[in-house]
């Protein structure tokens, strides 16, 4: 079966101010793209998951906010209707240099 490819590009535009550029793009085409700013991004406390989530939603806001809100959503239904989402399915791609000045941490 063939699934759609709704891919988040972010990169970084200011490791002094924490600002980021976010791309979208559904399988090859442009859904928009938006600034965002992470300067008073905090790491939740280890263990604490109700901050985790509080947290991880945070950042989702932060990431599809703007033009990209409604394009979100859209290729989202669009990709649920044609039963084109794999819910295991996952591709992501980290720029250490990027996430290193930007101060974000990884954890795995």
């Amino acid at each position: 079966m063939d699934y759609d490819d709704l891919l988040v590009y972010v990169a970084l535009k200011d490791a002094q101010t924490h600002e980021y550029e976010v791309r979208l793009e559904l399988n090859d085409t442009s859904l928009g793209q938006c600034p965002m700013t992470l300067a008073d991004y905090h790491d939740p406390p280890p263990g604490n998951r109700e901050a985790i989530v509080t947290v991880g939603l945070d950042l989702f806001n932060r990431l599809f906010s703007g033009r990209l809100t409604n394009n979100f959503h859209q290729a989202w239904a669009a990709a649920q209707a044609r039963k084109a989402i794999s819910p295991c399915r996952n591709r992501s791609t980290y720029r250490r240099k990027a996430a290193d000045k930007s101060g974000l941490s990884r954890r795995g």
